[in-house]
């Protein structure tokens, strides 16, 4: 971050504010520096498996596994209703070994301590137990205020800030808001606002373009939307409703919580001084959104529909949802998987630092290049197997 930015920080305000609520950065049990580790789930301490779960995704697709790192050792109740990644033969058969037990691939599941404590009844899997014993993976917990400059360093805050006194401009509806509300600015140049007091989002109200610090605390009275906004708590916590956020964030530090409609899409993200409930779920699963989750306390997974998400949690994560999670999940103490647990596995990239894009839909006209009239291919089809690593005969 330039010290251009820093300097326009500075006289915002918007890192002064004291939030005693909010821990340093963990750095314990490895807990430091971005993550790029082969695990998709790392806890720790340790990992509960209640209910069964997915952790292999395509069964003819190594990249998505989602390998489990439990530091000192798991709980796998249900392992009959559980898909661990396992090596294949060529034609994508599991392996097996002379007892009819399931290979797994390298570190499906690994510990690293020298006496992990492991209760895995019924198993079926060849080298689950006992699990291999790997280094810890590095994860970064972020601290609330890193994590606030690389959100504002991402978008060129203008220095002259407005305050806004919603106790003075009382706001009860659109109109209201469209009145009393400071105006927008643009993606590269978003308006900051300074609210002295509480403040108060009636439903229908479409933000964009704001960098919004709330000495107090928001409620959202019905389905808003937010486009390209910060949104900075000093005190208390947040329900977000059912709101719908793109290339957003949000900073509370207390709890956070959402209702089951609330979306997420583009680089979003949500921060807890607390817990978050998560209940909503990110547009599509693919880059294009990508929602992470960091709390200082823990984070409780209920995501609505199948979802594209990073969960980092200074306690807990308990995942009790239905539906599927791509991405990464890791907790300074236990992961607990209290329902059936789907994990995707995705490339651990570090988020943007690019402001969120304002480039408008292409008008380039359709092709009228004519149909090839070449003839189709008689060449028979390959009888070759795919070149996949995992495969092995």
């Amino acid at each position: 971050m330039n010290n251009h930015l820093l300097k326009k920080i500075a006289v915002l305000g918007l890192l002064n504010v004291t939030l005693t609520s909010f821990i340093a950065p963990a750095q314990a049990n490895g807990f430091s520096g971005e993550s790029d580790s082969e695990f998709s789930l790392i806890a720790g301490d340790k990992v509960f498996l209640n209910s069964g779960g997915n952790f292999e995704g395509d069964p003819n697709d190594f990249s998505d596994d989602a390998l489990i790192f439990a530091n000192n050792g798991f709980t796998m109740n249900n392992l009959g209703n559980t898909i661990l990644p396992t090596k294949r033969n060529s034609i994508g058969g599991i392996l097996t070994d002379a007892n009819n037990l399931k290979i797994l691939v390298d570190n499906a599941v690994a510990v690293n301590s020298s006496n992990p404590q492991i209760n895995a009844p019924n198993n079926p899997y060849k080298n689950l137990t006992p699990p291999p014993q790997v280094d810890e993976p590095t994860v970064n917990i972020p601290g609330y205020e890193d994590l606030i400059t690389e959100e504002l360093s991402k978008r060129d805050a203008d220095t002259n800030g407005v305050s806004f006194n919603a106790g003075a401009n009382p706001i009860n509806n659109v109109s209201d808001w469209n009145r009393f509300f400071p105006a927008p600015g643009s993606v590269s140049e978003p308006t900051v606002v300074n609210v002295t007091s509480g403040l108060n989002i009636p439903g229908g109200v479409n933000l964009a373009n704001y960098i919004i610090n709330v000495n107090g605390t928001v409620n959202f009275n019905g389905v808003s939307s937010l486009d390209n906004v910060v949104l900075i708590l000093n005190n208390g916590g947040i329900n977000l409703g059912g709101t719908q956020f793109n290339n957003s964030a949000i900073f509370a530090p207390n709890t956070i919580n959402m209702n089951s409609t609330a979306r997420f899409s583009g680089d979003s993200l949500i921060v807890s001084g607390s817990d978050v409930n998560f209940d909503g779920a990110t547009v599509t699963t693919s880059d294009e959104d990508k929602l992470r989750v960091v709390a200082q306390g823990s984070i409780t997974y209920n995501a609505s529909l199948d979802s594209r998400s990073t969960l980092l949690s200074g306690n807990d994560v308990n995942f009790n949802a239905q539906t599927t999670l791509h991405g990464f999940i890791a907790a300074q103490s236990d992961i607990r998987c209290n329902s059936y647990c789907s994990v995707v596995g995705v490339s651990n990239e570090p988020p943007s630092n690019e402001p969120p894009s304002n480039e408008p839909p292409s008008n380039e006209p359709p092709s009228n290049e004519p149909p090839s009239n070449e003839p189709p291919s008689n060449e028979p089809p390959s009888n070759e197997p795919p070149n996949n690593p995992i495969f092995a005969d």
